[in-house]
């Protein structure tokens, strides 16, 4: 897997990611960024359930002011951070924890413009957790506006909030408005 476009166009992100972690496809990544455009400049990025943190990458790649990758798993954090000294970018920032468990010191220094969340697969195909999801999400940065990027499998409620909607196969990206924030 490699960054898309932007100063790092080509570099390959690592791959040696825990058992439960299912990358962001290629094509999926880039109508994702194309749906929005590619100039990030100013903006900070969420890249939850960050895996691989191809998103937060290729946002770095294309001018984010900051990316803040939060997962789990210390292996994906380690190989994410190790990824950020080999480029020496200064604008990410790794947080290894569930995205419950932002601090409100962080999303004060970063509060949020676009925030992607790719849940694992068993718990994006299930409806009551991704709608639950969706809830720990918006309390975790309230009272902020910003752009909610979310990868499910199942149709849930909720969704019928989202703005636009990139499909490929089985993939379903909804992109929902919360707040005052607009597309």
């Amino acid at each position: 897997m490699r960054i898309l476009t932007g100063k790092y166009k080509g570099l390959e992100i690592p791959s040696d990611l825990s058992d439960k972690t299912r990358p962001l496809t290629t094509l999926l990544r880039r109508s994702i960024f194309d749906s929005f455009g590619r100039n990030l400049e100013g903006k900070v990025v969420y890249d939850l359930f960050a895996g691989s943190g191809s998103f937060g990458l290729e946002a770095i790649s294309n001018g984010a002011l900051q990316s803040v990758f939060v997962d789990i798993s210390g292996k994906n954090c380690d190989n994410i951070r190790k990824f950020l000294q080999s480029i020496q970018a200064e604008n990410g920032t790794v947080l290894n924890c569930s995205y419950e468990r932002i601090s409100e010191r962080v999303v004060h220094e970063f509060p949020p413009d676009i925030v992607f969340a790719d849940p694992p697969y068993a718990l994006a195909r299930n409806k009551l957790l991704a709608g639950s999801i969706y809830d720990g999400i918006v309390n975790a940065f309230k009272g902020n506006s910003f752009i909610l990027i979310y990868r499910l499998f199942s149709k849930v409620e909720l969704l019928k909030k989202a703005s636009k909607v990139v499909k490929h196969g089985q993939d379903s990206v909804y992109f929902i408005c919360v707040g005052s924030s607009s597309l």
